[in-house]
């Protein structure tokens, strides 16, 4: 179950908006990023393991999809990074894996991301 609210800022009020599709696990020290209406979440932990899930939520059809890589483009599972959106890219810096390997840049399938 994800905890997702939305800030009604003419009422001041809190809503927990109704949502469709796949939604990622509860997961802490993930990263979230902003792409046109989407919002894309990154990497995460669900103790004891890491993650390596990217999840997609459009904020006007409030649709999660859950985002699918080719074998050498899936990120390696990792949390307590950051991201950035820059040059159609989503830039993830600073994370503690549990593999090894070098600071990478994820494609984020800009065709569906982009409005």
């Amino acid at each position: 179950m994800v905890l997702f609210y939305s800030a009604i800022t003419e009422t001041m009020q809190w809503a927990h908006p109704q949502m469709q599709g796949d939604p990622p696990p509860l997961c802490h020290v993930h990263s979230m990023t902003r792409v046109g209406c989407r919002i894309i979440i990154i990497g995460g932990s669900e103790d004891p393991s890491y993650c390596n899930n990217v999840y997609a939520f459009d904020t006007l059809t409030r649709l999660w999809l859950r985002m699918t890589f080719t074998a050498t483009d899936v990120p390696l599972p990792h949390h307590t990074h950051t991201t950035v959106f820059y040059q159609n890219k989503i830039w993830v810096f600073g994370w503690r894996k549990q593999a090894a390997g070098a600071e990478r840049r994820l494609d984020v399938r800009l065709q569906w991301l982009a409005r």
